[in-house]
């Protein structure tokens, strides 16, 4: 705890300082081969379940967290996935069929 001036006032409050973060590193790009590797990695649980980009985006943070993933790299990596055409059919679906 510490005291801090209040904006706009003469008076002196209190400041409690929750956490200190100390900045990590910069993020490296990802290099040509690593790209491959999260594509290829990015299939592989694609195929066993399905996933919204969101979800994509979040798996492929988790799995490569050393590097700078950027919009742009992603939507090279997405278009390079297949996926299976058309909409998976729910339980619903095939019992209304």
């Amino acid at each position: 705890m510490g005291r801090a001036p209040i904006p706009r006032t003469p008076n002196m409050g209190f400041i409690f300082i929750k956490e200190i973060r100390v900045e990590a590193a910069p993020a490296k790009p990802m290099p040509e081969a690593k790209i491959r590797e999260a594509i290829k990695a990015l299939q592989q649980e694609m195929a066993k379940k399905s996933l919204t980009r969101s979800q994509q985006a979040d798996f492929l943070r988790k799995t490569f967290p050393d590097y700078h993933l950027s919009v742009r790299l992603l939507t090279k990596i997405y278009q390079s996935v297949t996926v299976r055409p058309g909409r998976p059919k729910q339980k619903s679906d095939a019992t209304r069929a």
